[in-house]
């Protein structure tokens, strides 16, 4: 599975909007080289990121979210709506990406799975490949989704800047034992295929 929805997580887009615009001075650029922890490549370029790919998060940057209204209402309706308790959520964090930006074919080095919930309609997408780094799926993000990272995948902006927020789950879950919690769930809408 590459990835399933989340409609009924209702964020306040606005005010998410604000508080990245707040912390501005917080957010740092990812590093994709091999020891930043984030990607890893596979038989493809590395991306430059001037700069490009910025966020500011709990787990490295040590972000306060704990006490962050807006980021606990996310997390709880999260932890709601999949029926996970708090404890499987590892790190939390505000993500910004310029107009054009992109990521080339990699995987996740520690996630399998993340939350991606965008706060404009940038139409920025994420495309997922099979070993043979041929397309299995395209998603251009909308919604709030739960996404497969440890499948091959490629990202990018389109020509509006993108605001988000991401959630890295328990580095021990895939994408099928978050969507198998989710079914248990009273809040659960079917979208398997």
């Amino acid at each position: 599975m590459e990835y399933f929805e989340l409609p009924q997580l209702e964020v306040d887009r606005e005010a998410n909007i604000n508080a990245i615009n707040q912390l501005q001075e917080y957010f740092q650029p990812v590093s994709l080289e091999s020891d930043g922890h984030q990607v890893v490549y596979e038989g493809v370029d590395e991306d430059a990121n001037p700069d490009n790919w910025l966020y500011y998060q709990d787990r490295d940057h040590g972000a306060d979210f704990d006490s962050h209204p807006l980021i606990e209402d996310i997390v709880d309706k999260v932890c709601k709506i999949l029926n996970l308790p708090k404890d499987k959520i590892v790190r939390r964090q505000y993500t910004q990406m310029k107009p054009g930006w992109s990521l080339n074919i990699h995987r996740d080095v520690a996630r399998q799975v993340a939350l991606l919930v965008e706060f404009i309609d940038a139409k920025g997408s994420i495309t997922w490949y099979d070993n043979n780094k041929k397309p299995t799926k395209t998603l251009i993000y909308g919604k709030p989704v739960v996404v497969n990272t440890k499948q091959l995948h490629s990202a990018k902006a389109d020509k509006v800047k993108r605001y988000g927020f991401q959630i890295d789950f328990d580095y021990n879950m895939s994408i099928d034992d978050v969507y198998n919690s989710y079914k248990t769930s009273p809040m659960f809408l079917n979208q398997e295929e």
